[in-house]
C-alpha cells in the first residue's frame, strides 16, 4: 500500500503538470513574496554568491532563479516521477519531496526533515559497502574533509584513493591534511568527458565553488577517468560544482566494466537531480538509487545521489 509521501508527491506531480511555465513563475513569484523578509534576503544573498542556479533580486526585478525553477517543472515533472519511482527507500523519496515542494511551495519544514543526521554526506554504510580493496576517486577533493570522512566511516580500509582538486591553493591545503596516509594518489586536475584544457575560474567568496571554463589566466588539465586511471575503480566521489555530467561520461567505461558505487552531487543546476540518474540507467542499467540531503531548509543544495550496482 502507498504511504503518505507517495500521495503527496503524486498530488504535488499532478498539480505541477496541470500548470504552465509560465502559470508556475507567476505562483513563485506570489509565494516568494509571501515569505518572511530576512529569509528572502538571505536567498537573493545566496544566489549572487553561487551563481550556478541564476540571479534573483526584487528590487532589480530579477526571477532568473525562479524562471528556472518554474522552467524545469513544467518541462520535467515527468523525469521527477521517474526518479521518484527508481528510488530504492523512502528516505530517499522523502527527499525528492522535500526537494521538489521547496521549489514550487517555498516548504522550508519538510526540508529540514528530510536533512540527514546519522551519517556523512556521501557515505551511507546500510548501503555503501566497503571494505580494504576499494579504489575511490574523489572529484572535487577540496582540503580532504571527504577522504577523512570515509576513513572514519569505514575504519581506514581501503587500497588506493585518488584525489582531484583543480584550485592549486586548495590542493596544497589537501596535500598537508592528507600527508602520512598511504596510497594516496594526488591529481592536480579536472574530471571531464574529454582531455584537455580549461582554465580556473575563482568564486569571490568561496572557494569550493571555483569552476572551470573555456578561457582564462590559469590553465588547468582536464582528464577522463578512463583514461586517467589504469587500475579497477571501485567508488567515485563527485562534487565538482556542475561538472559531474561530463566528468560521468568520462568515467562510461569505468562504470559499465567495474560497477563502482557513485556518490554524486545533484543540485549545482536545474537539471542534475533528475538527469545524472538518466545518465547512469543509460551507461549502464541496473543501478539502485539513493538521495541523501544534507543541507539546510532554505534553499535545497547538499543533495547526493548514491547509486549501488544490483550484484
Amino acid at each position: 500500500m502507498p504511504y503518505a509521501v507517495d500521495h503527496q508527491f503524486l498530488d504535488l506531480i499532478k498539480e505541477i503538470r496541470s500548470s504552465s511555465s509560465e502559470n508556475i513563475l507567476a505562483a513563485l513569484k506570489s509565494k516568494f513574496a509571501k515569505i518572511p523578509q530576512q529569509w528572502q534576503q538571505v536567498m537573493e544573498n545566496y544566489f549572487a554568491k553561487y551563481t550556478f542556479w541564476g540571479a534573483l533580486n526584487v528590487a532589480a526585478n530579477q526571477y532568473e532563479v525562479l524562471a528556472n525553477r518554474a522552467r524545469a517543472l513544467s518541462e520535467h515533472w515527468a523525469d521527477f516521477l521517474w526518479l521518484y519511482e527508481k528510488l530504492a527507500d523512502y528516505r530517499s523519496r522523502y527527499a525528492l519531496f522535500a526537494f521538489v515542494n521547496n521549489w514550487y511551495a517555498f516548504d522550508f519544514q519538510t526540508l529540514s526533515n528530510a536533512k540527514e543526521r546519522l551519517y556523512k554526506d556521501y557515505f551511507d554504510p546500510d548501503i555503501m559497502k566497503c571494505d580494504e580493496n576499494e579504489v575511490l576517486v574523489d572529484l572535487g577533493a577540496f582540503i580532504g574533509s571527504t577522504v577523512i570522512n570515509y576513513i572514519n566511516t569505514y575504519t581506514a580500509k581501503y587500497k588506493r584513493i585518488y584525489c582531484y582538486e583543480i584550485t592549486p591553493q586548495t590542493f596544497a591545503a589537501l596535500r598537508h591534511n592528507l600527508q602520512g596516509l598511504n596510497n594516496i594518489v594526488f591529481c592536480p586536475k579536472g574530471a571531464s568527458d574529454q582531455n584537455g584544457v580549461m582554465y580556473l575560474s575563482e568564486n569571490a567568496g568561496d572557494t569550493s565553488a571555483n569552476i572551470l571554463t573555456a578561457g582564462g589566466l590559469l590553465a588547468v588539465p582536464t582528464v577522463t577517468i578512463d583514461e586517467d586511471i589504469q587500475e579497477p575503480v571501485t567508488f567515485i566521489k563527485m562534487d565538482i560544482e556542475g561538472a559531474e555530467q561530463k566528468a560521468l561520461l568520462g568515467c562510461a567505461m569505468q562504470i559499465r566494466n567495474n560497477k563502482p558505487k557513485l556518490a554524486l552531487s545533484v543540485y549545482h543546476n536545474n537539471e542534475d537531480i533528475w538527469k545524472i540518474a538518466r545518465l547512469i540507467e543509460e551507461i549502464c542499467p541496473g543501478y539502485d538509487f539513493y538521495l541523501r540531503y544534507h543541507g539546510e531548509n532554505l534553499i535545497p543544495t547538499e543533495m547526493t545521489l548514491l547509486a549501488v550496482y544490483q550484484s
